[in-house]
């Protein structure tokens, strides 16, 4: 028996109020009944409505058109008009010009209907997501109603159609009003079911966080096969994330630190640029305590290179002078003339690509910063995963750690999922690289820690 719990009347709610929804939620909450008299009220209060029914096969969503003739068979003979065609792909009411057509996610499927009203049921597992879309667009643009739901995984995993949709909606980015539903809003459901339940899934936890999300980043990050860092690492840095002791934000981004300088300690820097502004990418520094693994500080924003480096460099030297890695590739020189320009572009404290060849002959270094090319990324990618697994780099920023989840293989080589970013992945590998130079931890600081450090003053 259907039961009105809590959640369920919010859920009704929103398809009564929002032309464009899209909910995550997690398995047996009782939805796909809701959907199904949703479709069935629009179709006999709504003359000449068609409503669309897309599921993940055939087998699907003959059961969803299922649900709603049960349903249609429990109203009163007086509510009920009369169906006029009853088949497993469709149900239609002659009397009122309604129907409603059931399809499997193909690419050819709802291909020449305009509907009032399209439902896609486990969105994130349609085959044929994209194509289905581009069918009913045209419902969308007449002013039809749209409403998606899902639980995470399958094709519509990171980077599929529907977390895209899904995460645009979250960014308010196109125009649907998103949801998410966890695992423990069923009644009868709490910490202790929750952990009993995960035993069964000891061979595939991926399966249960796909099933059974508390959160919404929970269910995406933690479901996809494709990641490349450790799944236990990542969730254990996600259940350790804090807030920084200081945080100052601008109108570009922010800095933050987790842990003040120790007096001795030598920390190192990744930076990663991007042009700023107006660009999707953020510019990254990411400060590392080597000895610690923690990340201690960085900074966050869509800052030019020039004013990521007017930032960065002071930070520095207040860390005992960070020696660093900047990314010299694509704007990354833009941001050396800056360093060169705030003296802060020598050996001592700049990562130089010929610096072992210099030690050796005894000779300046002349190939300033970290250049990320089809040599080093493969490595530098392989040592952050190893020191993420290990523990001996530990992130503290959230940020930086859905960064961290949205990294995958992909295309052929480890990069951001489609629609997600990766400045900060790869700040905190070129930081972690410059933490195993073995002349990092035997090297002391040249300056002093200020007796009363706060980064408001820096």
């Amino acid at each position: 028996k259907w039961q009105p719990w809590p959640y369920l009347i919010d859920f009704v709610r929103d398809v009564l109020q929002y032309r464009l929804l899209v909910t995550l939620k997690a398995r047996q909450l009782g939805f796909s009944w809701v959907i199904a008299a949703y479709a069935l009220w629009t179709a006999i209060t709504k003359p000449y409505s068609l409503v669309l029914l897309y599921s993940i096969g055939q087998t699907e969503a003959r059961e969803l058109l299922r649900k709603v003739k049960f349903i249609y068979s429990q109203l009163p003979e007086d509510m009920r008009p009369e169906l006029t065609t009853d088949n497993t792909e469709e149900l239609s009411f002659g009397s009122l010009s309604s129907k409603i057509m059931a399809f499997p996610s193909t690419a050819t499927a709802g291909s020449g209907f305009t509907g009032t009203l399209v439902i896609t049921d486990e969105n994130g597992k349609h085959p044929s997501a994209v194509e289905n879309y581009s069918a009913f667009e045209p419902t969308i643009n007449a002013g039809g109603q749209h409403i998606s739901l899902s639980s995470a995984n399958g094709i519509g995993g990171i980077g599929g159609h529907f977390h895209k949709l899904y995460t645009h909606a979250k960014s308010g980015l196109n125009g649907y009003t998103h949801r998410f539903y966890g695992a423990l809003l069923r009644p009868g459901r709490d910490m202790a079911w929750y952990e009993q339940t995960k035993l069964a899934y000891a061979s595939t936890p991926h399966m249960f966080y796909q099933e059974y999300p508390l959160n919404d980043d929970e269910a995406f990050i933690l479901t996809t096969g494709l990641r490349v860092f450790d799944s236990t690492a990542l969730f254990n840095l996600k259940e350790g994330q804090r807030p920084p002791i200081e945080l100052v934000r601008d109108d570009y981004g922010y800095t933050a630190i987790w842990q003040h300088p120790i007096v001795g300690r030598r920390y190192a820097g990744g930076v990663d640029v991007s042009y700023g502004l107006d660009t999707p990418d953020r510019s990254w520094t990411v400060i590392k305590d080597p000895k610690s693994g923690i990340v201690v500080a960085s900074i966050v924003g869509h800052y030019t290179p020039e004013m990521l480096m007017d930032k960065s460099i002071p930070l520095f030297k207040l860390y005992n002078r960070v020696f660093y890695g900047l990314e010299i590739e694509g704007v990354g020189k833009f941001a050396y003339r800056k360093a060169e320009e705030l003296g802060y572009t020598d050996p001592d404290v700049m990562y130089y690509q010929d610096w072992e060849e210099s030690l050796t002959k005894h000779i300046k270094p002349t190939k300033p910063g970290w250049s990320t090319n089809g040599t080093t990324r493969g490595s530098m990618i392989a040592n952050h995963s190893e020191a993420i697994r290990t523990g001996s780099y530990i992130t503290y920023n959230e940020d930086e750690i859905t960064e961290l989840y949205t990294f995958v293989h992909l295309r052929g080589k480890p990069q951001a999922a489609d629609g997600c970013h990766d400045d900060g992945v790869m700040a905190g590998a070129i930081a972690n690289e410059m933490g195993s130079l073995p002349f990092i931890l035997r090297n002391r600081p040249t300056a002093p820690v200020p007796p009363h450090y706060s980064m408001i003053n820096y």
